[in-house]
């Protein structure tokens, strides 16, 4: 087994191109038993994120678990099920797994990824073991779209999805873009600069910055903080995780 840097350092920024869960949480062995993964070893910030962006080139997936930070525990990997109602790997059914892990254990549980490459950008949120909303997006397509708008989203004015199928979802999200577009042009052809009328439309949008902002940005602390784990991730045919955790040491802070 490969061994990461130890050496304690301060939070470090991420968000494209991976997904993370955000777990309330002050304890990330309990986050680990919860999610029972394989395999775990001490890793600083630093080394912990190089791992979870996986090239391609290895075939491990790492997943970096964090301190607490402000009362949340960050498990972080580009290797991470999505929510998806597509087939393909199960990629759908192994999310639904690690969610229902995690909610079963803590009363805050949210989930966020995002990859401007294929347009994916994805967010749930589960409350005292309740799933309360689920969403993602790629190619063009809603994948997955549960529960009601939440007041987060009413205020970012997203575009009013709840109760949609996935299909029905994508339907209203492209109607609405296209008429968007139609009044752009109007305000074009009327005299206003293509920036003026895409700031007008944008202003009367429901569908505002639909795809921005679901990444996080970590604060910068100005002490050092102890290293978080970086845990295997292997999955078997029916999308279960490994089990047989190796005990922290001492030098990630926690007994």
């Amino acid at each position: 087994m490969p061994s990461f840097d130890q050496t304690p350092d301060k939070p470090a920024p991420f968000g494209f191109k991976i997904s993370w869960f955000a777990v309330k949480a002050t304890d990330p062995a309990a986050v680990l038993d919860a999610l029972e993964f394989k395999e775990a070893m001490p890793a600083n910030w630093a080394s912990g994120l190089a791992a979870a962006y996986w090239d391609g080139e290895s075939r491990e997936c790492w997943a970096f678990v964090s301190p607490p930070v402000s009362g949340w525990v960050l498990v972080v990997s580009s290797s991470l099920p999505y929510p998806t109602i597509e087939t393909h790997y199960d990629i759908g059914k192994r999310f639904d797994v690690l969610f229902s892990r995690l909610m079963q254990r803590f009363d805050d549980v949210q989930f966020f990824g995002s990859h401007r490459g294929v347009g994916f950008v994805t967010w749930a949120r589960a409350l005292n073991g309740k799933p309360m909303r689920i969403f993602a997006f790629g190619e063009a397509d809603v994948v997955a779209n549960v529960g009601e708008q939440t007041p987060e989203e009413t205020k970012l004015t997203f575009l009013d999805l709840s109760g949609l199928a996935p299909s029905d979802a994508s339907e209203k999200m492209f109607r609405v873009a296209d008429e968007q577009t139609a009044e752009g042009d109007s305000l074009v052809a009327s005299g206003l600069s293509r920036r003026e009328a895409r700031a007008r439309v944008c202003k009367r949008a429901a569908m505002r910055y639909l795809m921005k902002r679901t990444w996080l940005t970590l604060p910068r602390f100005g002490a050092s903080t102890p290293v978080g784990y970086r845990f295997g991730i292997s999955s078997s045919p029916a999308g279960e995780f490994g089990a047989v955790i190796l005990k922290p040491s001492t030098a990630s802070g926690h007994s």
